[in-house]
């Protein structure tokens, strides 16, 4: 993209890091429920400093609360990085998922 458009920002989406996360927690419906409603929680902050808040708060609960490996290290590796996914709050009409982008309607 940046070969083709060069003045373009990428930004990472916020969508297909939480499919991944939930892909992996299906045997635990109370995880879960806890990670997908900790994720969409942090999206739906107004600005960059309390979504970063919310991934914060997200990582502590993930240590405390979830034991599989697997999972830890996909909610950690949301939480690595914030700094991708706050890129959008500089471009406030601009999608934070791809699922509008990469579906295209004719």
């Amino acid at each position: 993209m940046k070969a083709l458009f060069p003045t373009v920002t990428l930004i990472l989406c916020f969508l297909h890091a939480v499919l991944k996360i939930q892909k992996s927690c299906r045997r635990t419906p109370e995880i879960l429920k806890s990670l997908t409603g900790m994720l969409w929680a942090a999206y739906k902050q107004p600005n960059k400093t309390r979504f970063q808040k919310s991934l914060r708060k997200l990582r502590k609960w993930t240590k405390k609360n979830v034991t599989s490996p697997e999972l830890r290290q996909k909610v950690f590796k949301v939480c690595r990085n914030v700094s991708k996914f706050k890129v959008a709050y500089a471009f406030p009409e601009s999608y934070r998922t791809s699922n509008a982008v990469d579906r295209f309607w004719f």
